[in-house]
């Protein structure tokens, strides 16, 4: 059952494709509140939890199948 949702539900082009969305509509919000209050619009820092995130996405299955197998 948890295998199948790592499959479908959390499935990772899924789970890439809405961090996708989040970012397209983080992004202009979040240039002007760092230009406004820390004076930088880089964004340096949220492409990398984003990219973080991906990872974590792409290598979790290969994680959690392991744990779940204990509890079987």
């Amino acid at each position: 059952m948890l295998e199948e949702l790592a499959d479908t539900v959390f499935e990772t082009e899924k789970m890439n494709g809405i961090l996708a969305e989040f970012q397209n509509f983080m992004t202009e919000p979040l240039r002007k509140h760092n230009k406004r209050f820390l004076g930088d619009d880089s964004l340096i820092n949220f492409y990398e939890e984003m990219e973080k995130l991906r990872i974590f996405f792409e290598e979790r299955k290969a994680y959690l199948i392991p744990v779940l197998d204990k509890y079987r």
